[in-house]
């Protein structure tokens, strides 16, 4: 029995997945963690493949740039604020121990993994502009504390119903 995350409730709920195996099945732990030796020995085998999955990519034009760092948080927020209830302010509040954890418990492991997958797409500026944007009208972000968001007035809106069902972006967004 595994448990399962609530985000809503920001908990682990007990005994909520059943799973049988046996030897020949394949097992796939999904989260940035799992590359943490520490974790990985517990697995109890040797046999395992560990893929990076990240954006790699940052935007920028002549005057602004967006590292990827910062693009992860547009993530986050957008992601945070419409499939966990969580608003952009408070996504900004917690986001330097998002940072911390991520340069201690994953950043080491990162280039220990088999593959490393980019996840960014040339059109997410586009596709992230109304959740911004809309963020900023309502006072949630400003362009004081996060000047680099003006570049997303210079992105391109792209009809998220345009998106492909199989899409990664569906992780960050309600189509």
């Amino acid at each position: 029995m595994f448990p399962e995350y609530d985000f809503s409730m920001g908990k682990n709920i007990e005994n909520q997945i059943k799973y049988s195996f046996n030897e020949d099945t394949i097992i796939i732990f999904e989260g940035i963690h799992v590359l943490n030796p520490e974790l990985i020995k517990y697995l109890e085998t040797e046999n395992y493949v560990k893929i990076y999955v990240s954006n790699y990519s940052g935007f920028k034009d002549e005057n602004i740039e967006i590292s990827t760092r910062k693009f992860r948080l547009v993530r986050r927020m957008v992601r945070d604020t419409l499939k966990r209830g969580q608003l952009p302010s408070k996504v900004l509040k917690i986001w330097n121990n998002i940072c911390e954890a991520e340069d201690e418990y994953i950043v080491p492991f990162k280039e220990t993994a088999d593959f490393h997958i980019n996840t960014t797409h040339s059109y997410e500026m586009g596709i992230f502009k109304p959740y911004i944007l809309n963020a900023i009208k309502e006072g949630e972000l400003t362009y004081e504390n996060l000047p680099w968001l003006k570049l997303f007035e210079k992105a391109e809106e792209i009809n998220v119903n345009l998106l492909p069902k199989t899409t990664l972006m569906n992780e960050f967004i309600i189509k």
